[in-house]
């Protein structure tokens, strides 16, 4: 899926480093990669693991499939409909009664410095109260997800995470999978792999926590990938997220998501609650594949769609 924000211009590939030679073969055949296919290693977005420190710890993990599994049934909240998205320094006056809102993790002070003290009152600084949920999530800039993947990395992240207090609900970073060639398909197939391990990671600390979903559209083995991973969680894994957000009011990109999004449920043999971060006509267009019913909308209330804008807002719904 396509993320505008920050996106590296490509870079000429280097004669004679094949893609092939430096992922697992189960995954250069199942991407058909050959020496046709060749990485710039001095890319930022370069995933191969005998060039790339990081890269190899990364594949170590995430090729293994049990260290994408879920462990446990850890109940999601009912959601609403729409789901206010804070900005970085929005305070918020929480004598509405909001059962829920969304805050980028990075947003967050005290998540990339471990600040302790800094983290524990984050809440009572933005007008949080200590009975809303709070969804964490990192759909941003490209840049930022891969500060925070660092800092995600360590072992005490969701421990220095539960000091924000009350009930938390973590969204995975939903990395960036570019399907408009910018992106090699080695670096695709990682990031989705990436956001799968980190939303099971998160599970086994003990914390609620919702996968972000992204796949090239162009490449069916994303999906039926993602669906196998589906049916291996069952009923761990209800609740799903994915981006709609471009920079750009065109409503194509709801409307490949929404073809992808229930092509999955297909494949899966299974239906799912979706949680969409974009604006109004992104959802809409995910709207004409998936009822409304099933979507929650994550955005600025400027953007909410499809109920009514102060119900979404101050939402009546028990958290459970």
């Amino acid at each position: 899926m396509h993320r505008r924000g920050d996106l590296i211009a490509q870079q000429d590939c280097l004669i004679g480093l094949a893609c092939r030679d430096m992922v697992p073969l189960c995954d250069a055949g199942r991407l058909g990669l050959s020496g046709e296919h060749a990485c710039n290693p001095e890319h930022p977005w370069c995933a191969a693991p005998s060039l790339q420190d990081r890269a190899y710890r990364e594949w170590a993990e995430c090729s293994i499939p049990e260290n994408l599994d879920f462990k446990s049934v850890i109940p999601i909240p009912r959601l609403p409909a729409c789901i206010w998205n804070l900005s970085a320094r929005e305070k918020l006056d929480d004598s509405g009664g909001h059962r829920v809102v969304a805050a980028k993790l990075t947003d967050i002070g005290g998540i990339l410095s471990k600040n302790g003290p800094k983290l524990a009152a984050w809440r009572q600084s933005y007008g949080i109260s200590s009975a809303t949920a709070l969804l964490v999530h990192q759909e941003s800039l490209d840049r930022l997800q891969e500060r925070l993947g660092v800092a995600a990395g360590d072992q005490d992240f969701f421990d220095h995470l539960r000091l924000l207090g009350g009930r938390i609900v973590f969204v995975s970073p939903g990395y960036s999978v570019y399907d408009d060639g910018s992106m090699c398909p080695v670096r695709q197939v990682l990031n989705m792999r990436r956001s799968l391990h980190e939303a099971a990671r998160a599970n086994r600390a003990g914390l609620p926590a919702i996968p972000t979903l992204g796949w090239n559209a162009r490449r069916p083995e994303d999906l039926e990938f993602l669906a196998d991973w589906l049916k291996r969680q069952g009923r761990y894994v209800r609740t799903l997220a994915v981006n709609a957000q471009t920079g750009t009011s065109s409503n194509a990109l709801g409307l490949a998501l929404g073809s992808g999004m229930v092509e999955l449920e297909r494949l899966a043999d299974s239906s799912f609650h979706w949680v969409v971060f974009g604006g109004r006509k992104k959802v809409e267009a995910i709207c004409e594949f998936l009822p409304r019913s099933r979507i929650t909308q994550v955005s600025r209330p400027k953007d909410f769609t499809g109920i009514d804008v102060q119900a979404a807002i101050v939402s009546t719904l028990q958290l459970s």
